[in-house]
């Protein structure tokens, strides 16, 4: 099974964007309107296959500071998913790997000089 998990702290968290794009995608400056590029942004939004998408979830996207999100990469279903440890919400987008191919990435944009990210080593924080 190709499951893997990375645990996120917004030591410093303003407008952030955070998911997966294709290794293969160069780097641009829109990359969220990239068909490769599958977010979740601050503000409750969605970027999916290039393109803004309604969060249909009852829970709220949030990603305020000092928050820990866990992100979740199903390579084997092609979904990835979003846990914040502080909300208990879960999002989970699928994955067109016809517009977005393995190998993925994360892909984190921060809009603002002060904003910061600590990537949690697996072994600091558990996973369920």
């Amino acid at each position: 099974m190709s499951i893997h998990r990375v645990a996120i702290k917004f030591v410093y968290a303003f407008k952030l964007c955070l998911g997966i794009n294709s290794k293969a995608t160069p780097l641009q400056s829109a990359s969220y309107l990239s068909r490769t590029a599958y977010l979740w942004f601050s503000g409750n939004r969605i970027y999916s296959n290039g393109s803004y998408q309604c969060n249909t979830s009852n829970s709220s996207i949030e990603m305020n500071k000092n928050d820990i999100i866990t992100l979740i990469f199903d390579c084997d279903n092609c979904k990835i998913s979003m846990i914040s440890e502080r909300t208990n919400a879960k999002h989970e987008l699928t994955v067109n790997i016809d517009n977005c191919p393995f190998p993925w990435q994360l892909h984190v944009n921060i809009y603002h000089a002060k904003e910061c990210i600590r990537i949690l080593p697996t072994i600091a924080y558990k996973f369920e």
